[in-house]
């Protein structure tokens, strides 16, 4: 609709506060009009293309669950962390460290991880070696991050359950049971 806050005198539209969230990625604006002394339709016009950039990250979500381990080895499925802003884009520029650690499994302060801690790529954080020591049973990790634009902690993203065994040295089988 033409106003006197959008139409100049000189039948120019200009928009001061015009905001666009969503998705990252490259976007036109359509601008449609008609004209009031002759109740025609106007021409279209089209704006050049640009691109809507991904805010700083306010969020962790894991993308690649963990899969199942046994007791010390590298779990079968690494996991895979974005840092997201609160439209759901990846921030390319987010490059802090991202930080696994227990948070449900079988006995309190009874396992730990090493391979724990990657440092984001444009975004993404990549578990190759992570590697989980404790006693066999369900357990889910949670991560955590600091969003290197304003220092401030990114919401927690938790894994979905995943399961240990213990390892092949570890198992004992009493002769007297057999």
């Amino acid at each position: 609709d033409w106003s006197s806050d959008v139409c100049s005198s000189d039948l120019v539209a200009t928009f001061t506060s015009l905001t666009l969230t969503g998705k990252a990625g490259d976007y036109t604006l359509d601008a449609d009009a008609r004209n009031t002394a002759n109740t025609a339709d106007l021409t279209t016009a089209t704006t050049s293309t640009f691109t809507l950039a991904p805010a700083a990250a306010t969020t962790l979500v894991v993308t690649t669950q963990p899969g199942n381990g046994t007791n010390g080895a590298a779990l079968s499925t690494q996991p895979v962390v974005e840092a997201r802003d609160d439209q759901g884009n990846v921030d390319t520029n987010f490059t802090g460290t991202v930080t696994l650690t227990v948070n449900g499994h079988p006995v309190a302060g009874s396992a730990t991880l090493a391979g724990d801690s990657v440092a984001a790529v444009a975004g993404v954080a990549t578990f190759t070696s992570l590697t989980l020591t404790g006693k066999a049973g369900n357990y889910t990790l949670d991560a955590d991050a600091r969003n290197t634009a304003n220092t401030a902690d990114l919401t927690t993203a938790t894994t979905s359950t995943f399961t240990l065994a213990p390892d092949r040295k570890s198992t004992r089988l009493n002769s007297s049971h057999i």
